[in-house]
């Protein structure tokens, strides 16, 4: 929240709305710049919002490349250098090199939080876990065993899904699993279906073989 009211600014801070931190006042632009120099020069935030005559204008950092601003800027400080005799500022010509030598230090930095942007590389995604088989003891291998055969009952053969192939497998394991849980409680449906699913594929394999047997 920006405010250009004193009185109101000291309301709002009363009640402890948020605003952005306050730097303070300073007698000419040129205090403010030295003041603020290493803070901006260094990319500890985006820029400063100034309040001044009135109006509200943002001095940005240099993170967001502009070599426009850099240009018109190696401009001015080389037309003061070349008019010192004219002296256009006076006794503040120093001044005025010293002051746009740091506008365009501020513009040339990239730092950000005092350290310079590392480049970015091509992103190495961690390889995905391969799910861990589950080992089915022998009793709970009869009983899925019992309920496979039952669910198959009530769907078409195994073997006009399998001539779908992989699209055969998916959907016949997930009817069968769904089907399954009328016979077995599962307490975890993940692994339940990746049961189911390891089963049906393996019988998948056997329907394979037997039909580049019979070529």
């Amino acid at each position: 929240m920006l405010v250009m009211n004193q009185a109101f600014k000291a309301l709002i801070d009363k009640h402890g709305l948020p605003t952005v931190p306050f730097l303070g006042r300073f007698e000419n632009f040129y205090s403010l710049v030295m003041a603020n120099y290493d803070w901006m020069v260094n990319g500890n935030g985006e820029g400063l919002v100034l309040v001044h005559s009135g109006m509200i204008s943002k001095w940005k950092i240099g993170a967001e490349a502009n070599q426009s601003n850099l240009d018109s800027l190696r401009t001015i400080i080389d037309e003061i250098e070349d008019d010192k005799e004219n002296a256009i500022f006076g006794e503040n010509t120093e001044k005025a090199v010293d002051l746009f030598n740091k506008f365009y230090a501020i513009q040339k930095s990239n730092l950000i939080m005092g350290e310079a942007p590392k480049p970015k590389g091509k992103e190495v995604k961690a390889p995905k876990a391969k799910p861990q088989k589950v080992v089915l003891s022998p009793e709970m291998a009869a009983q899925y065993d019992e309920a496979i055969k039952s669910a198959k009952s009530k769907f078409d053969h195994a073997d006009t899904y399998f001539a779908k192939n992989m699209k055969g497998v998916e959907e016949f394991s997930k009817l069968i699993a769904a089907e399954c849980l009328n016979d077995i409680k599962a307490e975890n449906l993940d692994e339940h279906n990746s049961i189911i699913k390891d089963i049906i594929k393996g019988e998948f394999v056997e329907y394979n073989k037997a039909k580049k047997g019979k070529k």
